[in-house]
């Protein structure tokens, strides 16, 4: 079975990762959670996923830092693309039209300049442009 995506793969890696650093078994992570070892399994091979709370009740198991397996930060404590982009959003709720086409078009020449597999997709200024209903 193939990972749901190369996101869920990457947060599944670490998890793994973490575990084996600690010496720990998967049932030794299964039990707590309530889950099956083949459970956890999948879940560290990126082929199911776990709501929020027993993503962190799993990550402080095994002693990962949730906002490094969720891209809110790296791993060396620098605030990742996903949280800038919700700080971005954030502000975005708060501006007009012509303001958000500006910042648009200023995101979308920070994200060319990223390295391909960081870009993000995302709309063009003139996607913003009021629809005739």
């Amino acid at each position: 079975m193939k990972p749901i995506s190369d996101e869920y793969a990457r947060i599944g890696a670490i998890l793994k990762q973490a575990r084996n650093a600690l010496g720990l078994r998967q049932a030794d992570i299964s039990a707590p959670l309530g889950k099956t070892d083949s459970n956890v399994g999948q879940v560290e091979k990126g082929q199911t996923r776990y709501g929020l709370d027993r993503l962190r009740q799993h990550a402080q198991l095994v002693r990962a830092d949730v906002e490094v397996l969720v891209g809110s930060k790296t791993a060396d404590g620098d605030e990742g693309i996903e949280y800038q982009l919700v700080q971005a959003a954030r502000l975005m709720r708060r501006i007009d039209r012509g303001q958000l086409r500006t910042l648009l078009g200023l995101l979308s020449v920070w994200n060319s300049q990223l390295p391909a597999e960081q870009r993000v997709d995302l709309p063009s200024p003139s996607d913003l442009a009021v629809k005739a209903r």
